[in-house]
């Protein structure tokens, strides 16, 4: 339907092809930029600090009890959905955290693509400025 009216939607594959087509310096906001720099710590302490009530509260909302125990190994991180729940039991913004998973994924991207790796090299460059 909506080639027939001429409009093409195009998903970006990658985080790096979606961070190249949106990002230069001068749109980035600073708290962005500043995360890049300090490195990415709420989550980590949000995760390593959830009681059994968390826990419960996550399941009760469907994220299950292994999902949770996956995110503290590093072995998988919260879908947007999961993410959502996640801010919502423990009180956090949502964006503050989904700012924070973004940054994790172009990390882990990073690693494998030099890019990505040069891209976000060059954001904290910025940051120092």
């Amino acid at each position: 339907m909506g080639s027939s009216m001429g409009v093409k939607l195009q998903i970006p594959e990658t985080v790096s092809e979606y961070a190249f087509r949106i990002c230069n310096v001068t749109q980035i906001t600073n708290s962005v930029l500043v995360i890049l720099y300090q490195g990415v710590t709420m989550y980590a302490d949000l995760i390593s600090n959830l009681t059994t009530a968390d826990r419960k509260a996550l399941a009760d909302r469907g994220v299950p009890n292994a999902r949770v125990s996956e995110w503290r190994t590093g072995l998988r991180l919260p879908t947007r959905p999961q993410a959502l729940a996640l801010a919502e039991v423990t009180n956090i913004d949502p964006m503050e955290l989904e700012k924070e998973l973004v940054l994790i994924e172009a990390e882990k991207e990073a690693a494998t693509k030099p890019t990505m790796r040069e891209l976000i090299d060059r954001l904290r460059k910025h940051t120092l400025l």
